[in-house]
């Protein structure tokens, strides 16, 4: 385990969440990027009003990501994480969780409402 590749991280990742939850954090990470993809260019750009509203529920992403984390590292709601790289990694996740919200919220809005148009 000297070298970090992709290989060895898909095994580390199916070993932590199980096939199952990999599998599928896998694939709806890749249907929401394509998902982002169609609205972005259905609309012809990104619509700042619908992203500062996507943008309000990162923090929830966020401690979605880390709850799910927690749960699957059995770790105890009053556990703390390990030294200070488990709270990078912590940190990380968290940012990505964000991120996945916004991106996953964004897709909802511009499917629920594709006819809104922040011009006046």
């Amino acid at each position: 385990m000297k070298d970090l590749t992709l290989g060895m991280l898909v095994a580390v990742f199916q070993e932590m969440f199980g096939l199952f939850w990999w599998w599928a954090i896998v694939i709806v990470s890749v249907v929401g990027a394509a998902a982002f993809l169609v609205v972005l260019i259905r609309d012809r750009g990104l619509r700042t009003s619908r992203f500062v509203k996507a943008e309000l529920l990162a923090p929830l992403g966020g401690v979605a990501a880390v709850a799910f984390t927690k749960y699957f590292t059995s770790s105890t709601p009053t556990s703390a994480f390990g030294g200070p790289i488990d709270w990078l990694v912590l940190a990380g996740v968290f940012v990505l969780g964000a991120g996945g919200a916004v991106v996953i919220s964004y897709v909802a809005l511009g499917l629920l409402y594709p006819g809104k148009s922040e011009e006046a």
